[in-house]
């Protein structure tokens, strides 16, 4: 696998490394947006926003390998995530009644 190849060549603690900056980098660029005062800038920090997410990607797929987590450990996780906040959904919605 390609991803492999990056792994193998940088080391996994530099991609860990690489990832916590990519996550930062992906953070700026969203406080950017949410600050921004026109609609031309707003279109630029979206293409940076598009870069930076599939920077993320790109690292969480290799800490996947990194970690041993499989697709099926990640749908998962990701499907437990998503139950569980819209059963929070539906109490926050209950004690508006």
């Amino acid at each position: 696998m390609r991803i492999d190849k990056i792994i193998k060549h940088y080391g996994k603690n530099n991609q860990i490394d690489k990832a916590i900056e990519e996550l930062k980098e992906l953070s700026d660029e969203l406080k950017k947006y949410k600050k921004a005062k026109s609609i031309e800038k707003e279109l630029d920090i979206k293409e940076n926003i598009l870069q930076e997410s599939a920077d993320v990607m790109l690292m969480l797929t290799q800490l996947c390998r990194i970690f041993n987590f499989t697709q099926k450990d990640l749908f998962t996780m990701c499907e437990f995530k998503i139950d569980r906040t819209l059963k929070r959904i539906e109490k926050e919605k209950e004690g508006l009644k």
